[in-house]
């Protein structure tokens, strides 16, 4: 089981693919595993060589016992890339993932290739907000005291959850997504909450990909419109219906939006 140590902290994580294909670093969100990725790994892995790994205190990785802010999530990140020979990847993080993400663009800029960012913010204090039911009901999925239904209500659209199959798929994912409970989660919550990119994010030079579902009622699609005007040449794609597990709700979808926006070439005529 690979491991790096950085900052006094055990880092797990899982490599896929041919590591002289392109790469592919994937960051997860709070409070989740890696696992949470589901298939996407192995599939984008047929082209590309691709690095997942569990963020501080969730999955394999080492329970912190200091706060620390995301700024200190992106270098882990970048120790990692070039732990595993990676001088620069694409780069695709959603919800917390998303804010890792932008900082690692930020503060490691010829470590990201092309960026795309799911589901997130550039500040919780400026941004758009959940309302205080959907903040209640995080705090109990992150304690492991949120029902199945609450579960959903939170993270993905009403009409997907209403087709046959859909509430087994869910809980399904969220099983083998959910590695930690809220003791390890709470330092997450802190360092998201001081997450702050705004003025910066102008500063970005990765070609990015906004994603995000208009219903989303966790972080809501606002926020990916705000971001998409302020990085330069961004773009933005809008999942129809979809809530904030869009990678679940629309994998198809997504894999081919992160597709076109990764394929070679596709940089160079974004900043056409």
């Amino acid at each position: 089981m690979p491991f790096i140590t950085r900052d006094g902290q055990r880092i797990h994580y899982r490599t896929y693919g041919d590591p002289r294909s392109p790469a592919l670093l994937l960051i997860m969100g709070m409070g989740l595993s890696s696992e949470a990725w589901d298939t996407l790994p192995t599939q984008a892995a047929q082209k590309r060589f691709v690095i997942t790994f569990d963020n501080r205190g969730t999955g394999e990785s080492s329970l912190p016992t200091r706060p620390y802010l995301i700024r200190d999530l992106a270098d882990d990140a970048a120790a990692l890339l070039g732990a595993v020979g990676i001088d620069r990847a694409d780069v695709f993080g959603v919800s917390m993932g998303g804010t890792i993400a932008q900082e690692l663009a930020l503060r490691h800029p010829p470590r990201v290739h092309r960026l795309a960012l799911g589901c997130t913010f550039a500040s919780w204090l400026r941004g758009h907000k959940a309302s205080p039911k959907i903040i209640v009901d995080l705090f109990a999925t992150l304690a492991g005291r949120a029902t199945q239904d609450r579960l959903a209500s939170m993270l993905v659209g009403s009409a997907w959850y209403a087709q046959p199959g859909s509430p087994e798929e869910l809980r399904r994912w969220h099983e083998r997504a959910e590695r930690g409970r809220a003791q390890r989660a709470i330092l997450q919550v802190l360092a998201a909450g001081l997450h702050e990119t705004t003025s910066r994010l102008g500063e970005i030079r990765a070609p990015t990909l906004l994603l995000t579902g208009d219903a989303d009622r966790l972080v809501d699609w606002r926020n990916s419109q705000e971001m998409a005007r302020a990085i330069p040449n961004a773009r933005l794609h809008v999942f129809k219906g979809a809530g904030h597990v869009f990678p679940l709700e629309r994998e198809e979808e997504m894999i081919a939006e992160l597709e076109r926006h990764f394929a070679p070439g596709a940089a160079a005529a974004q900043s056409a």
